[in-house]
């Protein structure tokens, strides 16, 4: 078996490694919270466009997620399967980002909907070699969870930066979403190459087993769902994506519409994120007693309970709803954390049962699986609340205001409460992995 990452020259690894993060997050965060609604009200194309606009994208991702993930996983170089795909595809993801998020006077749908297949394609070609590189550091049950840990941190930093920053630079809600979007870009621009380059030099690429076999479609397609570990996790990581994309979506425009706090939205997620940060460290000593998959649903059960929060808060009511984003930064935070680290779990088990796990392809998979997900939840909400005569800044009285209600706080909750009861049934705890891995080892030492 390789060699863990778990000395001291390790954690500078791991750090290293988890760094490209957080200006990932930087971009990422903005593509469902404001990239949206800048098209919707400031470019002026209408929300049940926008919303379909990155439904259909979806379709292309299919295409190109799954390819991407068998060619990083065949493909090998002198430095690894993982880092020159991000070295090579770095530069095209920030002229990418650029492009999306500065739209040139008098874009059209047209327009969004070259940037939204041109733009995912590239994040795909820099994410999932990431996200497989994450997994080949270390094959331990916990160890993987605080790789996780690490990684998801540096994401919520970059999260809170991006919010943060913007907040404290434009003041009173004086900026545009355009010019906010434009310090976002600019911040992932400055500080992205700089953590590429580090986990580069620092982070060791362990993709040196066997390229895997070459399957087609249908036989990668079976290989795939005979896992059923990676299934039910994967159900359970699409459903709860869905949900609380449903809730990002509309957030924005709900603490606008409904609760005249617009002006504040920036300054509670940020705090909300705070928290979350704090509370990684805390929920990966939790699934040490519990698993990842228990600690997970009940994480998801105590979200949904939040969400249903936001149908009794009160319009203006600013230390209710700070109440109630702190309470989301507590539970919120192994919404992020535990799915890579169990699906990391699930290549094991393929391994045991094939011979071959192909670490791109299942990273692929996920990737897939998040952004139609968070896209399908964009392009249902949005319609919805165009056919419900939804009107930023209008009365929104009657159906609008009852369809805004309940995509962000009721729907989303009962969606996410199916979520949980999916992933408390995961097939693949902790004594079961550990027999798989005693399986794999006394297979190595008899070939």
């Amino acid at each position: 078996m390789q060699r863990e990452v778990s000395d001291k020259s390790g954690f500078v690894s791991v750090a290293a490694y988890a760094s490209m993060a957080a200006p990932l997050s930087v971009v990422f965060t903005p593509l469902i919270i404001f990239l949206p609604p800048m098209y919707a009200t400031e470019v002026g194309l209408s929300l049940t466009t926008v919303g379909l606009l990155f439904l259909v994208a979806r379709f292309w991702d299919a295409v190109t997620d799954p390819l991407v993930g068998r060619l990083c996983d065949r493909w090998q170089f002198s430095l690894g399967r993982r880092k020159v795909w991000i070295l090579c595809s770095a530069p095209l993801l920030m002229l990418m980002a650029w492009l999306f998020f500065q739209p040139p006077a008098g874009a059209t749908a047209v327009y969004l909907l070259v940037m939204i297949l041109l733009f995912y394609p590239v994040w795909t070609m820099v994410m999932i070699p990431y996200q497989s590189w994450g997994v080949e550091l270390s094959q331990n049950y916990q160890q993987r969870t605080r790789i996780a840990g690490f990684r998801e941190v540096a994401s919520m930093i970059g999260t809170t930066a991006v919010l943060g920053v913007p907040m404290f630079l434009v003041g009173e809600g004086g900026a545009s979403k355009r010019e906010i979007l434009g310090l976002m870009c600019g911040m992932f621009l400055l500080v992205f190459p700089l953590t590429v380059l580090m986990a580069t030099w620092k982070t060791p690429d362990r993709s040196l087993a066997p390229a895997p076999q070459r399957l087609g479609l249908k036989q990668l397609l079976k290989v795939l769902w005979s896992n059923r570990p990676f299934v039910a996790i994967g159900s359970a990581y699409f459903t709860v994506q869905f949900a609380y994309g449903m809730y990002l979506s509309v957030i924005q425009l709900f603490m606008i519409s409904a609760l005249g706090l617009g002006k504040k939205f920036l300054l509670l997620v940020f705090i909300k994120h705070i928290v979350a940060i704090l509370c990684v460290p805390l929920w990966v000593r939790v699934s040490r007693q519990l698993g990842k998959h228990i600690t997970y649903a009940l994480c998801l059960v105590a979200t949904a309970l939040g969400l249903i929060g936001f149908s009794v808060l009160e319009a203006g009511n600013f230390n209710h709803a700070l109440a109630l984003f702190l309470y989301l930064g507590v539970v919120t935070a192994p919404i992020l954390v535990f799915p890579p680290a169990i699906v990391a779990d699930t290549l094991d088990y393929a391994r045991l049962k094939t011979g071959t796990a192909d670490t791109g392809l299942y990273m692929a998979i996920l990737q897939l699986i998040n952004k139609t997900a968070l896209a399908l939840a964009i392009g249902v909400t949005f319609p919805l609340l165009d056919w419900a005569g939804f009107s930023e800044g209008g009365a929104n009285e009657g159906m609008a205001w009852a369809a805004l209600h309940g995509l962000v706080s009721w729907l989303p909750a009962l969606i996410m409460l199916a979520a949980a009861a999916l992933a408390w049934r995961f097939p693949l705890n902790r004594r079961r992995h550990d027999i798989i891995q005693r399986r794999l080892a006394a297979g190595a030492v008899a070939g």
